[in-house]
């Protein structure tokens, strides 16, 4: 079969977008950011920057977050991409967080695609869809074959039911480029399939993203709350045990802003697990345990001093 040639050398820029060789402003390369891939009506691919929202990132010390952005950074580090090369092997990486809604995934996305961003000055693709996704890869490898590409897939498993030929393609087959890493997070790590999550080819690794550690929460508190609050922050730990972050958060907003008691917010939170209100299928036994045991029967039976 004859093998496609393409022309595409050069980025065009209309406004703020970047088009594969379109008549416009031209650019040589597309510059350090977060793009998602979009179309025009005209069926015509561009790279349209965006930027991705997310609280004020806190560094913890045992937090996946930390983790997967030293693994990304140490593949893109001096000398990896050669020795790649050397076992005959495509430069390329996956990552696939799982865990409950609400523990950190997006944090993670976010600190990663920061660090590739500002300190590699790297590309960042944001929830491409699979079937075109190729085409998009192309174009940037015919125009800047060394560029550095992180993509991004949120809530991972529902891509599977439309596109898995195209994303087993992409991942390890014949469309597989080199210089990237893929990093998806899901919330149903069940809904994977074990070809996909059992291939080391596909996604070398699978991190869980968990409830934190008493140590953890606290580190997030105080990177969180003013100095004024420092007196709550020995009763948002102890309250908060078995909570993800999210739901930290939740506290924080409670007690600090809207000045309810920590032991009624808290409350308020176990209860609303407890009801399962609207729960997903996201290791449902596993997440109603955890909430087992934090009933008020079994939470800090003394309040502790001084509480709001």
């Amino acid at each position: 079969q004859e093998k496609k040639v393409s022309n595409t050398k050069e980025y065009l820029i209309n406004g703020d977008n970047y088009f594969p060789n379109l008549v416009a402003k031209r650019a040589d390369i597309l510059p350090a950011g977060v793009y998602e891939c979009a179309v025009t009506m005209e069926g015509a691919p561009y790279f349209k920057p965006i930027t991705i929202l997310t609280d004020k990132i806190v560094d913890l010390t045992d937090s996946a977050a930390v983790e997967i952005t030293k693994e990304v950074e140490k593949f893109w580090s001096h000398g990896i991409s050669e020795k790649f090369k050397q076992y005959g092997l495509v430069h390329k990486r996956g990552i696939l967080l799982e865990g409950p809604p609400g523990s950190g995934k997006t944090i993670t996305l976010a600190r990663c695609a920061n660090m590739v961003v500002n300190e590699l000055k790297g590309i960042v693709l944001f929830n491409p869809q699979v079937g075109s996704l190729k085409e998009y890869l192309r174009l940037i490898k015919e125009i800047e074959p060394d560029k550095k590409v992180l993509v991004l897939w949120e809530e991972f498993d529902s891509l599977l039911n439309r596109e898995e030929s195209e994303l087993l393609s992409i991942l390890d087959g014949e469309t597989q480029v080199s210089n990237i890493v893929y990093l998806a997070t899901t919330n149903y790590i069940s809904r994977i399939p074990a070809r996909i999550k059992n291939r080391p080819s596909r996604f070398a690794r699978i991190v869980t993203v968990g409830v934190p550690s008493a140590q953890v929460r606290e580190e997030f508190l105080r990177a969180k709350l003013h100095e004024s609050d420092s007196h709550l922050i020995e009763g948002l730990v102890r309250y908060s045990d078995g909570f993800v972050i999210d739901q930290v958060k939740d506290l924080i907003v409670s007690v600090c802003i809207f000045g309810q008691e920590i032991a009624a917010a808290s409350k308020k939170i176990v209860e609303m697990n407890e009801e399962a209100v609207g729960m997903d299928d996201y290791n449902e036994e596993q997440v109603k345990s955890v909430f087992q045991t934090l009933k008020a029967k079994d939470r800090p039976k003394s309040p502790l001093q001084p509480l709001r």
